[in-house]
């Protein structure tokens, strides 16, 4: 999601992350142990209550005496305490979607069920999944009897065998779209269980859910629990590989051939921007025949491979996701997101005269992200933040940046996620009026240097500019509207940034200003 951050914090949750491990015999979880074939023989001594493994030596008489073996006991651990209750901040998207956990294990043994933390006023039926690295689902189960609010929890019909080492995901779906989930999230460890310190929190919008892959940049924790089972005493179970099922093909049949669609015709940039960006003079291009991209990746992105692909006149339905080094996009029509980091990897590109954003609605990810990238004359709408940084080697200028929010967010027009040096913000316009829940239309506090603030028009925010970067940063020639924050026009490190020629004016409805009020001091 794309819900960011916030100055406000929750200190009422229980924090701890370790769940008390359960000891199970492993007699009682007979099923369970059947999956692993070293266990599949035990006995249970007489007038006992443990466990044995028959066929030991035999003695003169010939009775059979036990052999003295280690009996292995069944262990389940969970991130949270099922009773525990959560003081997290609620989210309302209201649209279909699925959230999950990304977590490993350093033992061989099976996931029993999945919890989650429902959200206050969240209603309807819900699924949760397990998924592997693939996006293979390895089981489903249907949540019942569930209370109002706090943790619920199902079971699978038989646990499903995970394997030490490979990543998988938990996750459940709402209809709804009302869930709970704080940013920044740590890595969490109980017993051999842990979760992903990178993309913890993953989700997925659309009816019917599927593999969540899309993450925010600040990390969310959805909590989405894992109730996993292993044998401590023993040797461990090995996992059988999950492959695939094959789709079933349908016996070809002929059918009419259809018409050809005619190029997609872009409604977008006149060119020829007066003294700020505006919609009409950023984007792509007016009139430009677009070729449609089909989707080459889970759900609807469009995956970029080959090094120094140029992308030009092209529509993508949903997310351009760029793997490969010095890709050129120009011209272009992007519905969803942007981004270029894969597998922990960012790959250079370079993107220009672009627009970027579904034409309605309100997208939660990030309209553009993540370092050592160059963006100029792009138009980035409906999306929660506008550009998000979690590296080196920015810089975006000439563009215009719309952003809206749902209930809950705290939406940016530009903003840091970790370090970030080299980055350059210049003439752009940041419009933040028509998102409520807000943060500011730059938002960039990272400890980060050589970040330069230039030339731009700025409308909205809690406090318009917010900067507090390390030492080198630059705020110059910037107009931020009057009076169109909740609490001032700076929050800034003054001490550590060249501050000049900034000023505050008014403005019409076509962004030009009308006024120049004063100069604007750094305030922090």
């Amino acid at each position: 999601m794309a819900h960011s951050h916030s100055s406000r914090h929750d200190f009422g949750e229980d924090r701890s992350p370790r769940r008390r491990a359960r000891v199970i015999t492993a007699s009682v979880l007979a099923v369970v142990l059947a999956g692993a074939a070293s266990y599949a023989v035990w006995q249970t001594a007489t007038g006992g209550t443990e466990p044995t493994k028959a066929n030991g030596p035999a003695v003169a008489d010939g009775s059979v005496v036990a052999a003295p073996v280690v009996t292995p006991k069944m262990k389940e651990v969970s991130f949270w305490k099922p009773a525990a209750k959560m003081n997290v901040p609620r989210h309302a998207d209201d649209v279909p979607l699925e959230l999950g956990t990304r977590f490993t294990v350093s033992r061989n043994g099976w996931v029993a069920g999945i919890r989650f933390y429902k959200a206050s006023g969240e209603e309807g039926r819900h699924t949760g999944s397990l998924w592997d690295a693939d996006g293979n689902r390895l089981a489903k189960v249907t949540f019942t009897d569930e209370t109002a609010t706090g943790w619920q929890e199902a079971t699978f019909d038989e646990p499903a065998m995970v394997a030490k080492g490979n990543v998988y995901t938990v996750s459940y779906h709402t209809e709804n779209g009302v869930y709970v989930g704080r940013p920044r999230a740590t890595s969490l460890r109980s017993g051999p269980l842990s979760s992903e310190a990178d993309k913890t929190g993953v989700y997925r919008y659309g009816k019917g859910g599927g593999f969540p892959t899309q993450w925010n940049p600040k990390n969310y924790n959805y909590y989405v629990d894992v109730i996993y089972r292993w044998l401590d005493g023993g040797p461990e179970p090995t996992p059988t590989p999950v492959k695939p099922k094959p789709t079933p093909r349908k016996s070809p049949s002929k059918s009419p051939s259809p018409s050809p669609k005619p190029p997609l015709e872009a409604q977008g940039s006149t060119g020829n921007c007066p003294a700020f960006p505006t919609p009409t003079c950023t984007g792509v291009p007016a009139g430009k025949k677009l070729k449609t991209l089909a989707s080459n990746m889970t759900g609807d992105t469009y995956r970029v491979t080959r090094r120094g692909t140029v992308l030009d006149g092209v529509h993508v339905t949903g997310t351009l996701l760029i793997t490969a080094a010095d890709v050129v996009v120009r011209n272009s029509l992007i519905d969803g997101d942007v981004k270029n980091e894969y597998d922990r990897k960012i790959y250079p590109f370079t993107i220009s005269d672009s627009t970027i954003g579904p034409e309605s609605g309100c997208d939660s990810t990030p309209g553009l992200w993540n370092a050592q990238f160059t963006a100029t004359g792009l138009h980035i709408r409906n999306h929660v933040d506008g550009v998000s940084v979690a590296g080196d080697n920015v810089k975006i200028s000439d563009s215009f940046l719309k952003l809206c929010s749902h209930s809950g967010d705290h939406s940016d027009g530009i903003q840091t996620v970790g370090r970030g040096d080299g980055l350059i913000f210049d003439h752009n316009t940041v419009d933040q009026s028509d998102a409520p829940d807000h943060t500011a239309p730059v938002f960039l506090v990272d400890s980060s240097t050589g970040v330069s603030v230039t030339n731009n028009l700025l409308i909205g925010g809690t406090y318009t500019i917010r900067l507090r970067a390390s030492d080198g940063t630059v705020a110059k020639n910037n107009l931020v509207v009057n009076k169109s924050w909740d609490y001032g026009p700076s929050d800034s490190d003054c001490g550590n940034t060249t501050w000049s020629g900034n000023k505050l004016v008014t403005i019409d409805s076509r962004y030009r200003v009308t006024s120049t009020i004063g100069s604007l001091p750094c305030e922090g």
